[in-house]
């Protein structure tokens, strides 16, 4: 079970690493200092102790850091580090012309609210889906399997005694005559001529579907699409990946915020799609499109397989 969003703990070893592996997280967001140790989680930014200390000055509405390593954390906290970043918040900051501005002009701006208000939007989003799928899977466990049940009542029928005069009804077709069903997944690559400056699309850093490789350190995720966009005129669906530009290879979702704002168009996208085909013994199937789910935080990696979304989504 997911612990309850105000619930704190001590950050784990991997939640830290996992913090730290963040584009831009490596140096203090304000200053550059090296090994920052304290987050921002109204940011999800990353800073020196130093520079912490600044932030202390103006005010837990505009900024709450807490240690790493000797703090307790709520999910929520924990989920605005991973979905934040110091990469991501100085692009922010710079496409703002507000990044040079001292820490409480910087942190006290009209921009930077938006910035705290969109991120918190962001973790209340992904906490109610971790509550829902959660639910879900509870109450799955509490239906009663319905193959078995049939199992059951077919195992039952065979074992009724045959009397006299009276004939015996022909057993359903056991679970081993059943035609068997196989998962095989399927990607499919396409091409999407982009003529306008805007994407039309919220894309999110993250890891493809498990079995298939990453390029880099991550990919682009389409997490919505605008039907006025020109991403939903050429095509796009949500879970489709970003994997090349104008014929290059995107090596990773931080690549691609840089590039594409400053393409020539019109700009050529591949994406990619992935589905999973299920097909019978006996020549039929089926497709669907793989499900993205998010990895929670605090969530062991031997404890399912499903991927994560380790950044911000952000509307091009």
């Amino acid at each position: 079970m997911v612990s309850a969003p105000h619930h704190q703990h001590h950050l784990p070893a991997a939640a830290i690493d996992k913090i730290r592996s963040i584009s831009g997280n490596d140096v203090c967001m304000d200053c550059g200092g090296a090994e920052p140790d304290w987050g921002d989680v109204l940011h999800g930014s990353l800073h020196c102790i130093q520079c912490a200390g600044q932030h202390r000055a103006l005010g837990v509405s505009v900024s709450f850091c807490r240690s790493l390593t000797m703090d307790n954390w709520t999910e929520a906290n924990l989920l605005a580090m991973l979905l934040g970043g110091n990469r991501q918040l100085k692009a922010f900051f710079t496409r703002q012309r507000i990044a040079n501005s001292s820490v409480d002009v910087l942190y006290g701006s009209r921009p930077a609210a938006y910035y705290r208000e969109q991120l918190a939007k962001q973790v209340d989003q992904l906490l109610a889906k971790r509550r829902s799928r959660e639910n879900s899977r509870e109450e799955v466990k509490e239906e009663p399997d319905e193959d078995a049940a049939e199992d059951a009542e077919d195992d039952a029928d065979s074992r009724t005694p045959r009397h006299q005069g009276v004939r015996s009804q022909s057993a359903p077709a056991s679970a081993a005559t059943r035609p068997r069903r196989r998962r095989r997944a399927e990607v499919v690559d396409y091409d999407a001529e982009i003529l306008d400056a805007e994407l039309g699309a919220s894309l999110a850093r993250a890891l493809p579907p498990p079995g298939w490789t990453c390029p880099g350190k991550s990919m682009a995720l389409v997490t919505k699409v605008r039907s006025s966009g020109a991403a939903f005129r050429t095509g796009f669906r949500v879970g489709d990946y970003v994997v090349a530009m104008n014929g290059r290879p995107v090596a990773d979702y931080d690549e691609f915020v840089r590039l594409f704002p400053r393409a020539q168009r019109p700009t050529r996208l591949t994406m990619r799609r992935f589905r999973v085909v299920v097909v019978d013994d006996d020549g039929g199937s089926s497709s669907s499109e793989v499900e993205h789910k998010e990895k929670g935080p605090g969530d062991d990696d031997d404890q399912d397989d499903d991927e994560e979304v380790l950044c911000f989504k952000i509307d091009f």
